[in-house]
């Protein structure tokens, strides 16, 4: 993971954030909201110092971490030990900072996933109890940076994509009474 910090005092942002120089703000929760018939949504965003000790950091709990450089995202979706891995190549400022914001400026491909983080992922899922997972990934220089697990991570718009038959394998996973997980990950 890349150093991330979970605060809500304003002060212990400000000291990390000048600490790690380049940040991000991501929120914690799914942080959308409507206003005068509008919908509203708040995306990874990039921080200036000056914002970095805001007294609004002080309301609630607030997501710090410092900004990768990315090639690439990769949306790992895990069913039981398969892997379905999509890479989210962004060619847009907005969507290279959050791809969420700008679809129409992304391409995707299936990339090799490296053996250490498909072990991760397997052992992820096992720990945590789960059967299926997105889990998300930042590649900078070649080196795979895990983001977050979301046990109800939307798959859809990955199979469209990629032709990877997601819904398959859960279709399968739920007429299983047990788990197909091999231990040789």
């Amino acid at each position: 993971m890349p150093r991330t910090l979970v605060t809500s005092d304003p002060e212990q942002a400000r000291a990390w954030c000048a600490q790690v120089g380049d940040v991000v703000y991501k929120p914690l929760g799914a942080a959308t909201w409507s206003e005068d018939g509008s919908h509203y949504a708040v995306y990874t965003t990039p921080l200036s110092p000056d914002e970095w000790g805001d007294p609004a950091i002080g309301r609630t709990a607030h997501l710090f971490q410092r900004r990768l450089d990315k090639q690439y995202e990769v949306r790992l979706t895990m069913v039981d030990d398969q892997a379905f891995p999509a890479a989210i190549h962004a060619h847009s400022d907005r969507s290279r900072t959050d791809w969420r914001t700008d679809y129409k400026a992304l391409t995707y491909s299936i990339p090799p996933v490296p053996q250490r983080v498909l072990a991760g992922a397997c052992t992820l899922l096992r720990l945590l109890d789960l059967r299926y997972a997105a889990l998300d990934f930042v590649v900078e220089q070649g080196q795979w940076w895990f983001l977050e697990a979301n046990p109800n991570g939307q798959y859809g718009w990955i199979q469209h994509q990629t032709g990877q038959q997601i819904g398959d394998a859960i279709a399968d996973a739920l007429t299983r009474k047990e788990p197909n997980v091999h231990n040789d990950h």
